[in-house]
């Protein structure tokens, strides 16, 4: 199977793919989304690009309205990250380790993030990914390659980052037009194959960080549950902010464009939910931690929607 291989990129963030007639997006670090019709994709960390076209590209960052008294100690928000959440994890008495890695375009800002928290990418201990989604794995070849960093994923997803299963692509369905573009852009440039340390399965442990299997967003995807600080680390498939752009909170589970079985993952949330875990802090992928009775607010959404 033939190895993915990373487009055009540099350590100072900077993106930029032709795609022929697809519609373009930008992604800047002002305080603007611009969204536009166009010729190619361009992502930079530096300014913000694109224009709107039919499309409103106001947004704020992400970043200016995260509430730090929800996050507990043992974790802390990666500064910087616009397109989606890097999470430090340090255990008590052990190294650094990341959860989910960012997209390749923002390296610069995961680098620069991480070393505003105290930490060199060459002390990490590992990372262990949510989901091979390029947002989430985008630079985790970079990182491997690098500073022989270990990566850890469940290990349906780590068949597919290895190349040793088909990547399932993505499809716009029901979503947006924006949506189906950024589906389009993932299925042409997903996440660069690596090698993984260790394929999780459901019920495994690792440092300290329950694995709970909760498939249908990708088939890997999965919940980190710290027992210790009541911390649930939730990917894509629980998220605090609207998809397709990711910048209006809310509630919201896995979205049909970016999912390979959106039911199955709505169901794996009901399921978990059923069984009782207990979490008193959500760390999701995308929007801002929520504590403060967040659990109950899962469940009462899974009601309203029929799934509880």
């Amino acid at each position: 199977m033939e190895l993915l291989e990373e487009p055009p990129a540099s350590i100072d963030g900077g993106v930029g793919v032709g795609t022929g007639t697809c519609l373009g997006v930008g992604v800047g670090t002002g305080t603007c989304l611009g969204v536009g019709v166009g010729v190619g994709v361009g992502v930079d960390t530096d300014t913000c690009a694109g224009a709107s076209v039919g499309l409103d590209g106001a947004m704020t960052p992400s970043t200016s309205s995260r509430s730090a008294s929800a996050v507990p100690s043992a974790f802390a928000l990666v500064p910087g990250m616009l397109v989606s959440n890097v999470w430090l994890y340090r255990p008590e008495g052990g190294p650094p380790w990341l959860i989910d890695c960012a997209h390749r375009a923002e390296r610069r800002a995961l680098l620069s993030g991480l070393k505003r928290l105290g930490v060199s990418p060459d002390t990490l201990a590992g990372v262990v990914l949510t989901h091979r989604h390029s947002d989430h794995a985008g630079n985790a070849r970079f990182l491997q390659q690098r500073f022989g960093t270990p990566f850890y994923a469940h290990r349906e997803d780590a068949e597919v980052l290895e190349a040793r299963a088909e990547r399932p692509r993505l499809a716009r369905g029901d979503g947006s037009r924006l949506a189906g573009v950024l589906a389009g852009i993932e299925n042409r440039w997903p996440a660069a194959t690596l090698r993984i340390e260790r394929g999780l399965e459901d019920g495994d442990e690792i440092e300290g960080l329950e694995v709970h299997w909760i498939p249908g967003h990708t088939r890997g995807s999965i919940f980190l549950r710290h027992d210790g600080s009541g911390a649930l680390l939730t990917g894509d498939t629980i998220l605090t902010a609207e998809p397709p752009l990711v910048r209006r909170p809310g509630l919201f589970l896995a979205y049909g464009s970016f999912s390979e079985d959106l039911q199955k993952a709505w169901r794996g949330v009901a399921e978990f939910h059923a069984q009782g875990t207990p979490y008193r802090a959500l760390l999701p992928g995308h929007g801002v931690p929520r504590a403060d009775g967040i659990r109950h607010e899962v469940v009462r959404r899974l009601d309203e929607l029929g799934i509880a």
